[in-house]
């Protein structure tokens, strides 16, 4: 299991909260969607944040999220596996940070290296 909070690649600004939802069809205000890059071009509501695993930055469909403003995590498959669909998430497009409330508490461990306050 992997230490949370994940650090993925930060890629559309901005914060998103919601509950984590697999796929693009569970696309709501209420939700953090994870999906695959292929899944993109079927997004059709405006979650709350997207987690994208194994995004490549610079292809057609992840550029397009950059249009859209849609706070934007990119993720490996293996991080992917650590995250339960059901669960309250926070992600953080502007760092690449997505916490899911099992890290440890503020005051707890120390943020990895680029993890620190602002």
């Amino acid at each position: 299991m992997s230490a949370f909070p994940l650090q993925g690649l930060p890629y559309v600004p901005g914060i998103g909260r919601g509950v984590l939802r697999r796929g693009p069809s569970e696309a709501r205000p209420e939700a953090v969607v994870l999906l695959r890059q292929a899944e993109l071009q079927a997004l059709r509501g405006r979650p709350a944040g997207l987690v994208v695993v194994d995004g490549a930055p610079f292809s057609h469909p992840m550029i397009r999220l950059l249009r859209l403003g849609i706070p934007t995590v990119v993720i490996t498959a293996h991080q992917a596996e650590t995250l339960t669909p059901g669960s309250p998430i926070t992600l953080d497009g502007d760092r690449g940070v997505i916490d899911t409330g099992r890290g440890p508490s503020p005051g707890g461990a120390a943020a990895p290296p680029g993890l620190g306050p602002r």
